[in-house]
C-alpha cells in the first residue's frame, strides 16, 4: 500500500495520518511525508517508523538528523530513502543510515553537511545501492580533518561494485568549484552521471558504460593544453563511450564545438539527445557546423537556448541536417516566425528533413503569434 502526501491542498495533521495507517494495519510499503503541518512532523514520522514493510520512504519536512536515524535505523526493508533540503544531514549520519540498512537501492541526501572525517564510516561494500544523490551549500572548514558534504569513500570499485547513477550538487551562497576527491572511472556499471556546480579539470575519467551525462554550471581547466581545456577528461586511447546517448551541457564555461566533437567522433558517442543550453563559447555558426556531422544524423532532441548568433539560418541548417529530429529547444535566440513556419511545414515533406512535434520558442521576440497560430495548426507543439 502506498500514502503519497505530495498532493495535499492544505498542512495535514497527525491524528489524519495515523487514522489512515490504522485503516492500513500498517502494512504500508510507499510513503511520500509532505505537507505535514510544524506540530504534527515528529508524530508522523513516528507512525511511518512503525510500518515494518516500509520499502520506499520520502522526506520532505523539517526534522533532526539524530531523530530521523533512531527512527529509522531498523526499517530493514527500506529501498529508497529520500530527504530533502529541509534536513541537514551530516555524513556521520549518512554513514550510519548505510551500516543499518542492507538493502538500500536508492539513497537522496539534498542537504548533505561535513563531518569529522574520523565519525564517518561507511560500509566496506554496499552490493544493494544503485543510486545515489547528494546535494550541498557549505564545504569543509578543515578539509584535512573533515569529510566533505559530498563525500564518497576510497576504493569505489569495491564499496559500490553495483552503482548505476549518481548525482553531485554544488550550490553554495558563494560559489567556489568543488573538486571531487574520486574518480569516476571507477564505477564500472554507471550509467547515469549528473554533476553541478563542479570543477571538472582531468582529474577524473568516465566510464565506458555511462548512458547519460549532464554537468551544469562549475568550472574548468585554467592552464594546460586546448584539448585539457576543452575535453576536461582523463581517458586512454582506444576511448569510447558506445552506451551514450544524452549528452546535457548547461551553463558550461569550458564546453565548446570543440568538446561535442570529442563526444562523438573520439568517443563514439551515438547521441539521440544533446543539450548546450547557456553555453556561451558556442555560437549559432558551430551549430551549424555540428548538426552536419555523421555521428549526429539520429539526433532526436537538441537544445540549443541561449546561444547567440542562432537564427533562422541556423535553423534551416538543422531541418535539413538532422531526419530524426522531434524535439527543439529555441527560447531565447534569434528565430522569427519563419523557423516555426519551416518546421511545420517540413512535417509534411516528402524528403528526408526534420518533422519535429514539439518546439520551445520561449522569449523569441521576433516570433509573431501569427507563426505559432499556422505551427500549431500544422500539428506542432509550440511552447512559447
Amino acid at each position: 500500500m502506498r500514502i503519497d502526501l505530495s498532493d495535499a491542498r492544505g498542512k495535514i495533521h497527525w491524528p489524519s495520518v495515523r487514522a489512515y495507517i490504522r485503516r492500513s494495519k500498517a502494512m504500508l510499503t510507499h510513503a511520500i511525508v509532505k505537507n505535514i503541518s510544524t506540530p504534527s512532523t515528529q508524530r508522523v514520522l513516528e507512525f511511518f517508523s512503525r510500518c515494518p514493510n516500509l520499502e520506499h520512504l520520502e522526506i520532505w519536512a523539517q526534522s533532526k538528523p539524530d531523530v530521523l536515524y533512531d527512527l529509522y535505523k531498523s526499517s530493514k526493508g527500506l529501498k529508497t530513502l529520500i530527504i530533502s533540503g529541509h534536513t541537514a544531514l551530516p555524513q556521520e549520519t549518512i554513514g550510519k543510515f548505510l551500516q543499518t540498512l542492507p538493502l538500500l537501492e536508492r539513497l537522496e541526501v539534498h542537504e548533505a553537511k561535513p563531518s569529522n572525517l574520523a565519525r564517518v564510516q561507511w560500509p566496506e561494500k554496499l552490493p544493494s545501492l544503485k543510486s545515489i544523490t547528494f546535494g550541498a551549500m557549505v564545504g569543509a572548514s578543515v578539509p584535512d580533518v573533515q569529510a566533505p558534504a559530498l563525500h564518497l569513500p576510497q576504493r569505489l570499485s569495491t564499496c559500490l561494485p553495483n552503482l548505476e547513477e549518481l548525482r553531485l550538487s554544488w550550490n553554495p551562497q558563494i560559489f567556489t568549484p568543488y573538486r571531487l576527491n574520486f574518480d569516476v572511472n571507477e564505477l564500472s556499471r554507471l550509467r547515469r552521471l549528473d554533476l553541478s556546480g563542479m570543477y571538472v579539470g582531468a582529474e577524473f575519467g568516465l566510464p565506458s558504460s555511462l548512458e547519460y551525462l549532464r554537468i551544469r554550471g562549475g568550472t574548468g581547466l585554467v592552464g594546460g593544453s586546448l584539448v585539457q581545456r576543452e575535453f576536461p577528461f582523463v581517458y586512454k586511447e582506444p576511448f569510447e563511450l558506445p552506451n551514450l546517448h544524452t549528452l546535457i551541457l548547461t551553463d558550461v564555461p569550458w564546453a565548446t564545438g570543440y568538446t561535442v566533437r570529442h563526444f562523438c567522433t573520439i568517443a563514439q558517442a551515438p547521441l539521440k539527445v544533446l543539450h548546450l543550453d547557456s553555453c556561451f563559447r558556442i555560437t549559432g555558426a558551430q551549430i551549424s557546423e555540428l548538426v552536419r556531422m555523421d555521428s549526429l544524423s539520429d539526433l532526436q532532441e537538441l537544445n540549443i537556448s541561449h546561444i547567440a548568433g542562432t537564427d533562422d539560418k541556423s535553423a534551416a541548417v538543422i531541418i535539413g541536417a538532422l531526419p530524426s529530429l522531434k524535439v527543439v529547444h529555441l527560447s531565447y535566440t534569434r528565430i522569427s516566425g519563419c523557423t516555426i513556419k519551416a518546421f511545420a511545414d517540413a512535417r509534411s515533406s516528402d524528403d528526408s528533413v526534420a518533422k519535429v512535434d514539439r518546439i520551445y520558442a520561449k522569449f523569441c521576440d521576433e516570433v509573431s503569434s501569427d507563426a505559432v497560430a499556422y505551427g500549431r495548426s500544422r500539428g506542432v507543439e509550440i511552447i512559447a
